[in-house]
C-alpha cells in the first residue's frame, strides 16, 4: 500500500536479452523510465558498448508486449 507521495519519475535499470540469431544473443542493459509529466509514454534507454540510443513507447503498447 503506497503510505507517501507518489513519484513523479520512476526509473528501472534491467539486462534484457538481445537475439540476434537462433544460437546467438547478447545482454543489453536498458534503464526504463516513466514520468508523471508524460503519463502516456515509457522512455528506454538501451545502452551498447558503441552507442546508447533512446526510445520512446506508447505506455499501452509496452503494456500489451508483455501481455501477449
Amino acid at each position: 500500500m503506497q503510505t507517501g507521495p507518489i513519484p513523479a519519475i520512476v526509473t528501472a535499470d534491467l539486462t534484457l536479452t538481445l537475439v540476434l540469431g537462433s544460437d546467438v544473443d547478447v545482454p543489453l542493459p536498458a534503464s526504463f523510465n516513466y514520468s508523471a509529466h508524460e503519463p502516456l509514454a515509457v522512455t528506454v534507454d538501451f545502452v551498447g558498448a558503441e552507442a546508447s540510443v533512446r526510445w520512446v513507447f506508447a505506455r499501452d503498447l509496452l503494456q500489451g508486449g508483455m501481455t501477449r
